[in-house]
Formats: C-alpha cells, sequence, structure tokens
C-alpha cells in the first residue's frame, strides 16, 4: 500500500486537518489503489474519476475530503443501485441515502460501490451483474456476504469507510473474512431510505436490518458512527440519539459464548475473554436463548421470501440466487398465516428473556462464524445452509433481536486468514460495544496489510 491508502480513517482525517496532505492527493491516492488491484479482487465499481476529484477539491467538513464507497443497495446520486442484478444495472439513483447524504455533508467523497450477491441475500460475495469478489488475504478464502465488496475494498487499502448494511450478518460475517472492523448499530440508530423504486422494506427488514460501516480500527467505526447516527424525515423509524462515544462505570460483566465453535475460532474466544478478565472484568461462560432467536429470524426471513419477494427473485435473480432460495425453503419450509403471526409475540417474550440477560450481563462474547472463513462459493455446497445456520447462531439471533455488535479481528487461522470475535451489547448500547473493541484491539493489535496483495 502507499502511505495514504495504509492510513485508517481517523489518521486521514488528522493528517487533512492539520495541513499535511489535501483532499485532491488522499482521493488520488486511493483512486490509484483502485486501479492498481480493483481488476484483480473485483471489490468495487468505480465512480466517474474525474467527478471524484472535483468534489474532493470543494470538500468541507470534518471528514475534509476522505473518500468512501457505499454498497450496491444504498443510493448514490448519479450511480446505478443495483442490488447485485442486471436488470438493475441502469437503476441509476436520483438522490443520496440519509447516510450517504450525512456523509457528503460531513466532507465525505464517494467514489466506488462495493460488489455484493443478488439480492443481499448469500454469505459469499458473486453478484450475477458484476461477478465474483476475491478476500485480498487468499483468493482460497471467501470474503464473505454480503458486504464482500466493502470489506475487501477496506482491507486492501481501496477505501478507508464502506458504507454498507446488515440483515443477517452482512456486515459482519465479511468483516470477519477480511480482518477488518465491522459495526452493525441497533436498527434505527443510522437512517436507512432509498428511492421507493428500489421497494419498500417488509416487517421483517423494518425490524431487523440496518446500515452500519467496515473500516480498519474501532476509532475509524466510532467516528463514522458518530457522524451517521441520528433521525432524518425519511426514515420514520429512525431514533433520534446521537453517539456519544465512551461510556461511564468500572468493570463489565461478561458472559461468553463457544458453543458450535472449532477449536481456532473458540480460542480466538477464549483469549478475548482471557484479556477482559485480566484487565479487571468480571468474565463467565454465560448466554441468552440464542438458537430459539437464530432460529425466529431464519422463520421470518424464509416465509417473507416465500410469500412476496420470491417470484422477483425467480425472474431476476441468478442460478445461485435461487439456489440459496431453494436451499431456505427446505431448511426451513415457510409459516401459514398463523404462524406467520406468531412469531411477533413469541419474538417479544424472547427479546424479554435477552433484555434480562443484558440486565445481569453487560456483554456477550462470542463468534461471527462458529469456524473459519471457508472457501468462495461454501453456501452453493450441498448441505451448507445447515452448517452455515450452526455457524451463524449468533450473528442471527443478534440480527433478530435488533441489537449492536461490532465483528472485531483476533488475530489469524492457521492458513494465515482472519479470525475475529463478536462483542454484542443491549440495545443503543454501541459506545459499549466499541469501548470493549478498542479494549481488546489495543491487545490483539490492528492485522497488517493482506500479504497475498502486498
Amino acid at each position: 500500500m502507499t502511505d495514504l491508502t495504509a492510513r485508517s480513517l481517523s489518521e486521514l482525517v488528522q493528517a487533512l486537518s492539520a495541513g499535511e496532505v489535501t483532499a485532491t492527493e488522499v482521493v488520488q491516492a486511493h483512486l490509484d489503489r483502485i486501479a492498481e488491484l480493483n481488476p484483480r479482487l473485483n471489490a468495487l465499481t468505480p465512480i466517474d474519476a474525474e467527478a471524484v476529484l472535483a468534489a474532493a477539491a470543494t470538500a468541507e467538513g470534518p471528514l475534509g475530503g476522505v473518500p468512501f464507497t457505499v454498497k450496491e443497495n444504498l443510493d448514490v446520486a448519479g450511480s446505478a443501485t443495483t442490488w447485485g442484478l442486471p436488470a438493475l444495472a441502469g437503476a441509476i439513483a436520483q438522490t443520496d441515502a440519509p447516510a450517504v447524504s450525512r456523509l457528503r455533508q460531513a466532507g465525505g467523497v464517494p467514489i466506488g460501490r462495493g460488489n455484493m450477491p443478488d439480492f443481499a441475500l448469500r454469505w459469499h460475495t458473486d453478484s450475477s451483474l458484476r461477478g465474483q469478489t476475491l478476500n485480498p488475504w487468499s483468493p482460497d478464502v471467501s470474503p464473505g456476504g454480503s458486504s464482500g465488496g466493502e470489506a475487501a475494498a477496506v482491507a486492501s487499502g481501496m477505501s478507508p469507510l464502506g458504507l454498507c448494511s446488515d440483515y443477517g450478518g452482512s456486515v459482519r460475517v465479511p468483516a470477519a473474512a477480511c480482518g477488518v472492523v465491522g459495526l452493525k448499530p441497533t436498527p434505527g440508530r443510522i437512517p436507512a431510505a432509498n428511492a421507493p423504486t428500489s421497494g419498500v422494506p417488509n416487517l421483517g427488514q423494518q425490524l431487523m436490518a440496518t446500515l452500519g460501516v467496515v473500516v480498519r480500527t474501532v476509532a475509524d467505526a466510532a467516528l463514522a458512527f458518530g457522524l451517521l447516527a441520528g433521525a432524518d424525515p425519511r426514515d420514520p423509524a429512525s431514533t433520534p440519539i446521537p453517539f456519544t462515544p465512551g461510556r461511564e462505570g468500572g468493570p463489565l460483566r461478561v458472559g461468553i459464548t463457544t458453543n458450535a465453535c472449532d477449536a481456532e475460532v473458540g480460542g480466538a474466544i477464549q483469549r478475548a475473554a482471557e484479556l477482559l478478565a485480566k484487565a479487571g472484568h468480571h468474565v463467565e461462560t454465560a448466554e441468552p436463548p440464542i438458537v430459539d432467536a437464530a432460529d425466529s429470524w431464519l422463520n421470518e426471513t424464509v416465509t417473507e421470501i416465500s410469500v412476496g419477494t420470491l417470484p422477483l427473485m425467480r425472474q431476476a435473480g441468478g442460478p445461485a440466487a435461487n439456489q440459496i432460495v431453494d436451499e431456505m425453503l427446505r431448511l426451513r419450509p415457510p409459516l401459514d398465516l398463523a404462524g406467520y403471526q406468531g412469531l411477533f409475540p413469541a419474538r417479544l417474550l424472547l427479546a424479554r428473556a435477552w433484555s434480562a440477560w443484558f440486565a445481569e450481563y453487560d456483554v456477550l462474547l462470542g463468534p461471527v462464524s462458529g469456524r473459519p472463513t471457508p472457501a468462495p462459493g461454501y453456501d452453493l455446497e450441498p448441505g451448507s445452509l445447515d452448517q452455515l445456520r450452526e455457524d451463524m447462531l449468533l450473528t442471527l439471533a443478534v440480527s433478530a433481536m435488533g441489537l449492536p455488535a461490532v465483528s472485531l479481528p483476533a488475530g489469524l487461522d492457521s492458513r494465515g486468514a482472519p479470525l475475529a470475535v463478536q462483542i454484542v451489547s443491549w440495545r443503543y448500547r454501541e459506545n459499549v460495544c466499541l469501548d470493549v473493541a478498542a479494549e481488546l484491539e489495543r491487545s490483539f493489535g490492528s492485522l497488517a496489510p493482506p500479504p497475498a496483495i502486498g
């Protein structure tokens, strides 16, 4: 990496503020990095370089002209919101989504769109429009999904900040796979609204989906979240709660779970637990009803696909997306109307159980996935969704309960690919997640640039 593309978001902001470098120089360095690596990694669709440099020259605000990238399911004015679909290759957005607008107003400059699988449906990034994204650590390891383009871009120095979405792990899974930090906030903390032509979210998405960020450090996540959090009139579910970093109080009560983890992932969690205990926190094995919450996510998601978006998926989605749909329907047949209606009172009872658990514990520490990231296309292997359900129990449960979480790099596995832990707290306690993540980051350290790209 060049010096500028190796710097974190926070470091770039500081350098720009001190006058050490100009926004044009920062943006040009990242455009050069994209030109160098993107033909191989296929993580981004670049935005017109001339327009990007013109925006950098006039950028004002706390970001000072720092570039950022945006997943292709979020509106960027003048750019296509494709959802990974050939049918939407020409769906040029006329306005920015609220989060994109906020970053622009803060002096950010969008320079590329992150690749994603069709309909954001897979845990691997391979779209029928753009093709497959490679993990900058190794072509033999999936970059995760569905925000794999953003995570690969941040890990490889093509972007210091990726704006993306998370419904079933789409921020946390690729962040873990690519060795970067992923923040999934409480739904509503970052306003979300695309043009009506992009479709209106169903009930499950309204309850569980959220925007988030992938970045290189925990400080970057806090910086970005502080700029993004808050209400917007285009999103009636957005919350008027600004983000205040840090926390009050002394030692935390930390519950850990290593259920369904292999030795390498379980070892990373145990190392994190030992570091927190050494720092004076009270740490013990304890977990809320994770399996029930994950099953709630599966039941709601499969049912809403089957009665809502299935015809569109069949028509517009590629073979891989439809194979995933078939596997989901096999794994969890859709509920009838009575069963679907029963999900919501059951969800409330689950939320009460989780709330009671978080009255006893401040933090839940566990895996993003119970095993190291598998090879590209692993989610299409026969029976893969049965394994994925087991691997992703905590990640799906956190989505189902609408909780904030941070995916944090925790070293490398035996292949030299990233490992990660997941830090979870109760709703609106992003500050606690980030504070614990920062504490662990000081001990784990940030990963060096991926060796596969130099």
